[in-house]
This record gives structure tokens, C-alpha cells and sequence, in this order.
């Protein structure tokens, strides 16, 4: 019987800690809840500012792109034009070269003919 009352003791004491501890809960639980539901709505307004950080990033980003877009094509334009302007500037001078052969040419051909006319006025004037 004695080992019953024991026992039974026990049950209580553990009992009674038990229903401590919940009452002790019970007492503090609407400061943890509230406390998380603190936590969550702050981790929520920081996920809202982070998801609007990343659209306007997304926004420059694309912003950015075009811009490099725009900037390449003007580049390539301008190289095109550079290049278009360069193989005429060497067609014009390239003819120019060739004029002033032909010129040079035929400055020649009139120098020789010129020799050969005086030679022949100074040998007739021999003879």
C-alpha cells in the first residue's frame, strides 16, 4: 500500500509540474504568437521590398541592354561609314596616281619626240 501511496505521489508531483508548465505556456504564449506574427509581417514587407528592388533591377538591367544595343549599332554605323569613306579616299587616290602617270607618260613621249624633231632640224641644217 505504501509503494500505491508513493506512486501515486509521484503521479501528482509530475502532474502538477506538468499543468505548471502549460499554465506557464498558456501565460506566455500570446506574447510568442505575437511576437512571430511580428516576425512574419516584418519578413513579408522585406520580401515586398526585395521583390521591388529586383523588378526595378530587372527594368535597368533591360534599360541597360538596350542602351548597349543602340551604342553597338552605332559603332558598327560609323565604322561602316569610316571604312566607305576609306576605300574611296584610295579609289580617288589611286586614279590620281594613274593620271599623273599617264601624264608623266606622255610628258615623256613628248620630251623624246621633241629630241628626235630637233635632231632631225639639226641634221638637216648639217646638210
Amino acid at each position: 500500500m505504501q509503494l500505491k501511496l508513493n506512486e501515486g505521489k509521484k503521479i501528482k508531483t509530475i502532474y502538477e509540474g506538468l499543468l505548471e508548465q502549460l499554465k506557464e505556456e498558456r501565460r506566455t504564449w500570446p506574447n510568442q504568437l505575437n511576437n512571430l506574427e511580428r516576425a512574419i509581417n516584418a519578413q513579408r514587407e522585406e520580401l515586398n521590398e526585395l521583390n521591388a528592388m529586383n523588378h526595378d533591377a530587372q527594368i535597368a538591367r533591360e534599360a541597360a541592354k538596350a542602351e548597349l544595343s543602340k551604342l553597338e549599332q552605332s559603332v558598327y554605323e560609323r565604322k561602316k561609314e569610316r571604312e566607305r569613306e576609306l576605300a574611296q579616299y584610295k579609289k580617288q587616290a589611286e586614279e590620281k596616281k594613274d593620271h599623273a602617270e599617264k601624264v608623266e607618260k606622255r610628258v615623256r613621249t613628248n620630251k623624246a619626240g621633241y629630241k628626235t624633231i630637233l635632231l632631225q632640224c639639226d641634221y638637216s641644217k648639217s646638210i
